[in-house]
């Protein structure tokens, strides 16, 4: 019988300048979630998603893609997505805040690159909705929205039951959300 395996998204921004400054990192954090056989989650999205989906690609993992389109001809024709790289694309037509929030309903942890205004919406959802167990990990100056995320869990009136760990060392990131998964799920795999 086989185990779940843990699923981790990857949120980060899906154009601009901070793709090209962290597209390696993306890369890393996928080539860890796939070392470790964890599916990977992502919006479907191109830029720091698609990079760590590229990642997973190369060493025949799992990945998930939660679109914001009714269907593939829109997924590639109006949100200009991409397709390749996915085992499984889910189409939700829910639009990309719609689309937020089943994907990270969709994972045991998230982390979050850099990112604008989508990813700061992904993350408050993150915070805002997580079950118990559920791990944020942060890029630590990654660049963008993520190098607030701390900070704004803190401003926040609201406890969160998720556990945040921020690192400035991707491989280190997913090793450290990876451990926290482990000891809050009592070793689902």
């Amino acid at each position: 019988m086989n185990k779940r395996r843990f699923q981790i998204g990857v949120f980060g921004s899906a154009d601009g300048n901070s793709v090209d400054e962290c597209a390696e990192k993306a890369r890393i954090i996928g080539d860890e979630i796939a070392e470790h056989a964890c599916v990977l989650i992502t919006g479907a999205c191109p830029g720091l998603p698609h990079q760590a989906a590229t990642a997973v690609s190369r060493r025949n993992g799992r990945i998930i893609g939660i679109s914001p389109a009714m269907n593939l001809k829109e997924h590639i024709e109006k949100c200009k997505y991409p397709s390749d790289w996915f085992y499984q694309l889910i189409f939700t037509g829910m639009e990309r805040k719609g689309r937020n929030i089943i994907s990270l309903r969709t994972c045991d942890a998230a982390i979050f690159i850099a990112g604008r205004i989508g990813t700061l919406n992904e993350f408050t959802i993150a915070y805002d909705e997580a079950p118990k167990g559920f791990v944020i990990g942060i890029l630590a100056n990654s660049g963008g929205f993520s190098n607030d995320f701390s900070k704004l869990a803190k401003r926040s009136n609201k406890e969160s039951r998720a556990v945040i760990i921020e690192d400035d060392s991707p491989r280190f990131l997913v090793r450290r959300v990876l451990e926290e998964l482990y000891k809050s799920k009592g070793g689902l795999k």
